[in-house]
């Protein structure tokens, strides 16, 4: 799988919030944190597993990595870029 860019990780993922929230979001940005976006951290985890989906990854979430309410969309498509990138968790 070619690795997409971060910039366009960042933009998926708000297309994905903004379904998910069925709100606009006309300015987030990779610095938009996920709380202020609408999510909740029982949302963190459903947006996870959309992003899971469309990537076709698993997305490794351990104790040393913090998703919460408080991390930013660039923060999560780094991870999401990052795991792409190193095959990690990348689906068979």
């Amino acid at each position: 799988m070619n690795t997409p860019d971060l910039q366009t990780v960042i933009s998926d993922l708000i297309e994905i919030i903004r379904k998910h929230t069925q709100n606009a979001g006309e300015s987030w940005n990779g610095a938009t944190k996920v709380q202020d976006a609408g999510l909740d951290s029982f949302d963190v985890v459903e947006l996870v597993f959309q992003v899971e989906d469309k990537y076709g990854i698993v997305v490794s979430l351990n104790a040393n990595t913090s998703l919460t309410s408080d991390t930013t969309i660039q923060e999560l498509g780094s991870l999401i870029v990052g795991q792409i990138d190193n095959g990690a968790g990348a689906l068979k």
